[in-house]
């Protein structure tokens, strides 16, 4: 694993010092709003960024394809 992608991964599973209940509720309200949206009705996730004032910010949607 590069460096880089460590240090990404570092910061992605930092500790979390936030009342995470009432933020994760929210970031869940939204992912199903942008899945809504767009008429999106398969497997996904959908990836925040979260600032030091607890404000998070829409990063992307990752679609998940079934194969069978």
């Amino acid at each position: 694993m590069c460096a880089a992608i460590r240090k990404q991964k570092t910061k992605q599973f930092g500790e979390v010092k936030i009342n995470l209940s009432e933020v994760r509720n929210k970031m869940g309200e939204v992912a199903v709003s942008v899945a809504k949206k767009i008429k999106y009705s398969g497997a996904g996730t959908v990836e925040f960024l979260l600032d030091s004032e607890d404000r998070f910010y829409f990063l992307e949607m990752n679609t998940r394809l079934q194969v069978e």
